[in-house]
C-alpha cells in the first residue's frame, strides 16, 4: 500500500499537511526540528528530543510547575526539494530515515498541541467570535458542529486571542489602540489624567446611543459596578429608557474611585455632549450610594431623583433575610414590605407603616430598624480585561442594543394595533409608542366593566401621575361624553417622533378631526340597528324609541313646517 513517503508533492505545505493527517490516523503527532525555506525541511516525532529548561532561573525563585513530552523518540524524516539537475521540477519528496517510535501509538490526540491545529477561515471564525464576547466553550461546539473530527481545547482560543490582539495592536499599547479606534468608529470619549499621565477618568458613548438620549431623555439610570477590568476601577454604567419601555445603554465611564468628585466629572461631561437643551429635567434613577446621592443633591436639585427598587429588594435580602428562622417568615415580611412600597395614597403608606411597625417591633426590631434607618428616610424616592478589552465587548453589545431599538421604534410606527381602529383610539394612534397604547387599553377595558352594581373604585391618581397615561375614570368620562382619548393625555415621554429640542413635536400631518360618528337610519323595516360606536349597545332608534315629530317654529303647531305654514 503506497505510503505519503512515496510521493512527490507540488508544496511544502500540501507535504506537511497530507503527512499530518497520516500521522494522525496512525496515532502519532510529527513537528518540525529544522527546516531550510526553500530547500529542504527535518521532521520528527513530537515526543522527540530531551527537555532543555530554557528559562535558566536561579534556585529557589518562584516558577510556573511544567512538564514535557519529550522521550527522545528517534521517529525522522526528511523533505527535500531538487533545485538543480535533471530532477529539479520543483516538487517535493521524503526520505525516511526511521519510521520506529519509542512509545506506544495512542488513540486520542488532544493532549498534544501539535495535533490541534486549525485552518485560517476558522482562525478568522474563532476571532470575531471571541471579539463578540461568546464563551470559548460555546465556540468550541459550534465548530465541531461543522468539523467532527477537530482537536481544540479552550486554552487554544485563549492563546489565539493573545495572539490576535498582539497583532492588533502592532507594538501599540492598549490605550493607545483604543484611542484610535474610538476616533474612527467617532464615538464620543473624554478622559482625564493625573500628574504623571495615567488615566484616572475615561469616558465613552457610541454616537448613536447619544442620539438616541437626545430624543429620549426624560429618565436615565445610573448604576456602578467593579466587576469589568483588571484595574478595579470602578465602571459607571448610564443607561436610557425608551417609549417601548426597554433599556439602551448610553455612555460608560471608568472612575478612579466612587466618591462625589468623581461623579461630579462623570455627570457633567455626561450631559454636556447632549447637544439640545432639556425641556424637562430629566428623572436620575440610582441606588443608595450615598457619594451619588450628595452630587445630585448638590448640582441637581431640581432633578427628580429616584432609589432603584430592585437594587434596595436586593440590599435587604442581603441585610436581614438571616434574622428569620423560617422561610415562611421571610416571605411573610417581604410580602408586608412590598404592600408597604406599593401604597397608592400617603394616607394608605401612613396606615401600612403603622402596621407594619407594631408587626415587626417584637418578631425582629432589627429588620424593622434597618428598613426605617436605611430605606424609608427615602420613601419620596422610591472582569478582568483592560480598558480596550471592555471596550471591545461594550462595542458589540451597543451595537446590538442600537438595532434592537431601531427596530422598535420603526415597528411601532408602521405597525397600527388592530384594536385602534376605534375611534376612542383616533388621536393616539401611531402618534404614541405601542406600549403606551397597551397600556391605555387596559385602563380602557377596566373602564368598560365597571357598572353600576361594581363601579370604578375612587381614583387615587397613581397610574397616571407615575405612569402619565390616562387611568380608566378618565377614560369612563370620555365614554361617556363619546370622545377620543386627546394627545395631550399621553405624557411626551411616550409619543412618537419627539423633536430634539424638546420644545416642539414632529407630528404627522392629518386630516380635519372628525364630527363624532352618529349612529345610521334604517329607511326599511327590520334593517341593521343603530349601535353605539365605543359602548356596543343599541341606540334609542334601535331598541324602538322614534323621534318627535316636527313643529312649526312659526305657529308652534305640530304637523307641518314653517314654509308650509298658512297663518298669515
Amino acid at each position: 500500500m503506497e505510503t505519503p513517503f512515496d510521493q512527490a508533492y507540488e508544496s511544502r505545505d500540501k507535504m506537511l499537511a497530507e503527512l499530518r493527517r497520516y500521522a494522525l490516523s496512525q496515532g502519532y503527532v510529527i513537528t518540525t526540528i529544522r527546516s531550510n525555506p526553500g530547500k529542504n525541511i527535518t521532521i520528527g516525532c513530537d515526543r522527540g528530543g530531551e527537555y532543555t529548561d530554557r528559562i535558566n532561573a536561579l534556585d529557589g525563585a518562584k516558577r510556573r510547575r511544567t512538564s514535557t513530552r519529550r522521550i527522545g523518540c528517534s521517529f525522522r524524516l526528511y523533505g527535500y526539494v531538487h533545485s538543480r539537475g535533471p530532477q529539479a521540477d520543483g516538487r517535493w519528496r521524503i526520505k525516511v530515515k526511521n519510521l520506529e517510535h519509542s512509545h506506544e501509538l495512542e488513540g486520542d490526540l488532544i493532549a498534544h498541541p501539535a495535533a490541534r491545529t486549525i485552518t485560517s477561515e476558522q482562525r478568522i471564525t474563532i476571532c470575531n467570535q471571541l471579539d463578540e464576547g461568546i464563551p470559548p466553550r460555546q465556540i468550541i461546539s459550534l465548530i465541531k458542529k461543522s468539523d467532527p473530527t477537530l482537536l481544540i481545547i479552550p486554552m487554544d482560543l485563549y492563546n489565539l486571542r493573545k495572539a490576535f490582539l498582539r497583532e492588533q495592536l502592532a507594538g501599540r499599547t492598549p490605550i493607545q489602540y483604543l484611542q484610535e479606534q474610538l476616533l474612527i468608529h467617532k464615538w464620543k470619549f473624554a478622559f482625564k489624567q493625573d500628574i504623571e499621565g495615567c488615566i484616572t477618568f475615561f469616558m465613552f458613548a457610541h454616537p448613536e446611543s447619544i442620539q438616541y438620549a437626545n430624543q429620549f431623555n426624560r429618565v436615565f439610570i445610573l448604576d456602578c459596578t467593579y466587576k469589568t477590568n483588571r484595574y478595579e476601577m470602578p465602571l459607571l454604567h448610564i443607561i436610557g429608557v425608551s417609549p417601548s419601555n426597554t433599556t439602551f445603554s448610553v455612555a460608560f465611564c471608568f472612575m478612579q474611585n466612587e466618591q462625589e468628585e468623581s461623579y461630579k466629572w462623570a455627570l457633567k461631561t455626561f450631559f454636556s455632549w447632549l447637544e439640545s437643551p432639556m425641556f424637562q429635567l430629566p428623572v436620575l434613577c440610582t441606588d443608595r450610594d450615598l457619594a451619588i446621592l450628595a452630587t445630585l443633591r448638590d448640582d441637581y436639585p431640581e432633578s427628580p431623583h429616584l432609589l432603584c427598587l430592585w437594587h434596595i429588594n436586593k440590599n435587604i435580602a442581603a441585610k436581614v433575610k438571616e434574622y428569620f428562622a423560617t422561610s415562611e417568615a421571610w416571605d411573610e415580611f417581604l410580602s408586608g414590605w412590598q404592600s408597604l412600597v406599593n401604597s397608592p395614597t400617603e394616607h394608605e403608606y401612613e396606615a401600612r407603616l403603622l402596621d407594619f411597625d407594631k408587626k415587626y417591633q417584637s418578631v425582629s426590631p432589627y429588620a424593622l430598624r434597618y428598613i426605617k434607618e436605611t430605606w424609608l428616610i427615602y420613601k419620596e424616592k422610591a472582569s478582568t480585561g483592560d480598558i480596550l478589552t471592555v471596550w471591545g465587548r461594550v462595542r458589540h453589545a451597543v451595537h446590538k442594543q442600537i438595532d434592537a431599538l431601531v427596530y422598535e421604534v420603526r415597528h411601532d410606527q408602521l405597525n397600527s394595533l388592530i384594536f385602534c381602529q376605534s375611534f376612542l383610539y383616533s388621536q393616539i394612534n401611531q402618534r404614541a409608542s405601542h406600549y403606551a397604547i397597551n397600556r391605555v387599553h387596559d385602563q380602557v377595558n377596566i373602564a368598560k366593566r365597571a357598572t353600576s352594581l361594581a363601579p370604578l373604585p375612587e381614583c387615587s391618581n397613581s397610574f397616571t401621575r407615575t405612569m402619565g397615561l390616562p387611568c380608566a375614570h378618565r377614560i369612563a368620562r370620555l365614554l361617556e361624553k363619546k370622545h377620543p382619548i386627546p394627545l395631550t393625555d399621553i405624557h411626551p415621554f411616550w409619543r412618537q417622533n419627539i423633536a430634539p429640542d424638546n420644545r416642539s413635536e414632529y407630528l404627522p400631518l392629518l386630516e380635519p378631526r372628525l364630527p363624532i360618528p352618529k349612529a345610521k337610519r334604517s329607511d326599511k323595516k327590520g334593517g341593521n340597528p343603530k349601535v353605539d360606536v365605543e359602548k356596543g349597545t343599541p341606540t334609542a332608534t334601535a331598541t324602538g324609541k322614534r323621534k318627535a315629530p316636527s313643529k312649526c317654529s312659526n305657529c308652534g303647531v305640530i304637523g307641518h313646517t314653517i314654509r308650509s305654514c298658512k297663518v298669515k
